[in-house]
């Protein structure tokens, strides 16, 4: 996969004109009313990059020290995966076969891994969840049960697949900077992602892995 993809029209991917106008209008309203400061969205057809606009803050100007100066959310801003991991998740675990679509799984307030219990978003838990429904609602129990049964070596794996151990860009020459050499993270960083597993711990003398790493 190319890094960032190459653009095309909105229009030459197969949606109705107007498609997109409900979800836009929706974000916008649940960023009026202090749902969530900020996202992005990005659509892709065919490895192209149809459609992305960037909605509300990325920084709202108050809590960490690195946060402290307010700053508009734009198209070139990163942000934290935090749940956008559970698509990796799902997807090693129906690669190994331990999870298929319609498969039920039993979501409470909570999933204990040795003496530790991992919280729901949900305070009495979602009951019934299969994959459709644990991306809909984002379920947390569902991938630490999906991860557990997966393996770290998998995800790990798939992660890589993903790209998440690859620089997001390389110097690259961008039509939005007039043809000028663009790099999205001029710093040591982005020639250093990791994704852990259980040789990374071992190597950085951390111990053997366990469940809930």
């Amino acid at each position: 996969m190319a890094y960032p993809l190459p653009l095309a029209s909105l229009e030459s991917a197969p949606l109705r004109p107007g498609a997109l106008d409900p979800l836009l209008a929706l974000i916008e309203q649940h960023i009026a009313e202090k749902r969530y400061p900020g996202c992005q969205l990005a659509l892709a057809h065919q490895g192209r990059l149809v459609f992305n606009q960037s909605f509300g803050q990325a920084r709202v100007g108050h809590g960490d020290p690195a946060d402290t100066q307010a700053m508009a959310a734009q198209n070139d801003t990163l942000w934290l995966l935090y749940s956008n991991t559970k698509v990796i998740t799902a997807t090693a675990g129906m690669r190994k076969k331990v999870v298929d679509w319609d498969d039920i799984l039993d979501c409470g307030a909570f999933f204990r891994v040795g003496n530790r219990d991992y919280p729901e978003h949900e305070p009495v838990g979602y009951g019934e969840v299969n994959l459709d429904k644990m991306l809909a609602i984002s379920c947390n129990v569902w991938n630490y049960q999906i991860g557990l049964r997966t393996g770290i070596e998998a995800l790990a794996a798939e992660s890589r697949r993903f790209g998440l151990d690859t620089p997001l860009l390389q110097t690259i020459s961008d039509m939005e900077t007039g043809g000028q050499p663009m790099t999205e993270l001029p710093f040591a960083a982005s020639r250093g992602l990791v994704v852990p597993d259980r040789e990374y711990k071992q190597r950085i003398g951390a111990g053997a892995w366990n469940d809930g790493d």
